[in-house]
């Protein structure tokens, strides 16, 4: 009887290197800082919740002190936000050959909706101003893993990803604190437009840094075969 040969040492010594490589701090963020897409993509992840922060604390703000439409507000438009993902998500789906383009201009594109909905003259508007949002972020958070996916060695996929979700948390956690207290002391219109604008400068910064960086990772990338 024929047995398959046992897996070589220096094999199983050589992938036993690459994961321990993998997981020294140094090494990840060595690899973030040479690989620009990878960088870019991260930033825009993290810069993300300085402005969302502000703006989740402003949902019940908006249904109760300017609007004044109470619980039910409050659930027009957190119904609204739930509709908007999972539209957001379908449409990821739909155009996920082009995960670049998405990434360059969805949340650009999040962020001027909620610069609109500093100006809805109803909480109709608002609420569709945040289904808009929520459709381009969903979007935008699809195409931004699949760069990561598809940028990293899949030995550095679940570092990475604890990473960017643990800054994203703080971040956002840090912002709704200090937005609750900027609520003291600005109007939550005036709020919701500076915040807005944030996410909307930021992303169209970095969203051009990721087209470019992606041209340039597809340029060094060896030709398929036929």
């Amino acid at each position: 009887m024929d047995f398959p040969p046992p897996r070589s040492s220096g094999v199983r010594r050589e992938a036993d290197k690459e994961e321990r490589k993998a997981n020294e701090p140094s090494d990840l963020f060595s690899l973030i800082r040479q690989t620009p897409l990878v960088l870019y993509t991260l930033l825009m992840t993290t810069l993300w919740p300085v402005g969302g922060g502000i703006l989740n604390v402003l949902i019940s703000v908006y249904a109760y002190q300017v609007f004044a439409a109470g619980k039910s507000g409050v659930g027009l438009l957190y119904g609204a936000i739930g509709l908007g993902f999972i539209v957001g998500g379908v449409a990821a789906d739909l155009l996920k050959r082009r995960p670049y383009h998405m990434a360059s201009c969805s949340f650009a594109v999040e962020g001027f909706a909620h610069v609109l909905t500093s100006f809805a003259p109803t909480i109709y508007l608002v609420a569709a101003c945040y289904a808009l949002s929520t459709v381009a972020g969903g979007m935008g958070n699809a195409s931004l893993r699949t760069l990561l996916m598809r940028h990293l060695d899949n030995a550095y996929h679940g570092r990475v990803f604890a990473l960017e979700s643990t800054i994203s948390s703080v971040l956002i956690g840090l912002s709704m604190l200090v937005g609750g207290w900027l609520l003291t002391v600005f109007e939550p219109r005036l709020l919701g437009f500076a915040a807005g604008l944030l996410i909307t400068l930021c992303s169209l910064i970095l969203g051009v840094l990721i087209l470019q960086a992606s041209r340039a990772a597809d340029s060094a990338a060896p030709a398929q075969p036929d």
